[in-house]
């Protein structure tokens, strides 16, 4: 290919016609510059988003107008491209001014009124959409221990109001004792759910257990103040017939339960 007679014929033609437009030349100007780059192979495979790059346009349809104009001019070659396959150009020495062609008699086609041709596909962006989180602010049940309203109700629906406060205070307690910040960044209904629970669990077990034993010893004890003997002393004393000495005796209605 004669680099020197592409671009005389071409700056002939743009001479000759002068309304010949600014960006068709830049792209003719780019595309000889390329093959000149890859070493005037036959036919170059470039796609339109590397010579919108190039020729600083950057609407696609703009860029494919230009580029048909040189192509009916006779100046390029092209094959379009379509997804995998980039576009295909080639280039053409016009001669039609050194034939004596007048810049009169050829096609005075306008970029706008060139037929539109189907842009080549754009590869669509990955968008991650991430949903948005709705904080619900929480509220401070005691120094230390902070929880939505939501939260609160749920722990008082399955425990009860007394359960739920006496699992606030063990938590707020046990954080105080080990440096815990007010606000850290564990929940405080999940460490509730995780371990408090089984904590007040585990109490009310022998507070249940021990107060079943003091009912049972209050029972024994009403039943001691009624005993004649005893009146609930659980001790009897009586006169020794000989020596006229009261002996304590253990009350025989009480034996069983001293």
């Amino acid at each position: 290919m004669d680099m020197y007679l592409l671009f005389n014929s071409f700056e002939a033609f743009c001479d000759e016609y002068e309304s010949f437009p600014q960006l068709a030349m830049i792209v003719y100007y780019k595309l000889v510059n390329r093959f000149n780059r890859r070493g005037w192979p036959e036919l170059l495979a470039c796609s339109n988003q590397r010579m919108m790059l190039a020729c600083r346009i950057k609407d696609e349809e703009t860029y494919i107008k230009h580029r048909n104009l040189l192509k009916q001019y006779g100046f390029i070659d092209f094959t379009s491209g379509k997804k995998g396959s980039p576009t295909k150009y080639s280039l053409k020495i016009n001669t039609g001014l050194n034939r004596g062609i007048s810049p009169s008699e050829m096609p005075s086609v306008l970029p706008s009124e060139l037929p539109s041709e189907t842009p080549e596909p754009k590869r669509k962006a990955l968008i991650h959409k991430t949903k948005k989180r709705v904080c619900t602010p929480k509220v401070c049940y005691a120094e230390r221990v902070y929880m939505t309203e939501p939260e609160h109700e749920k722990l008082i629906a399955e425990f009860g109001t007394d359960a739920v406060d006496w699992m606030i205070n063990k938590l707020d307690t046990w954080k105080g004792a080990n440096g815990k910040p007010a606000k850290d960044r564990g929940s405080d209904y999940l460490k509730i759910r995780n371990w408090v629970v089984k904590a007040y669990e585990e109490d009310a077990q022998k507070k249940g257990t021990s107060r079943q034993q003091s009912r049972a010893a209050n029972i024994v004890k009403l039943a001691k103040a009624d005993c004649p003997n005893c009146h609930g002393t659980g001790k009897v004393k009586l006169k020794d017939e000989f020596t006229g000495q009261n002996i304590e005796y253990t009350c025989d209605c009480c034996k069983i339960d001293q």
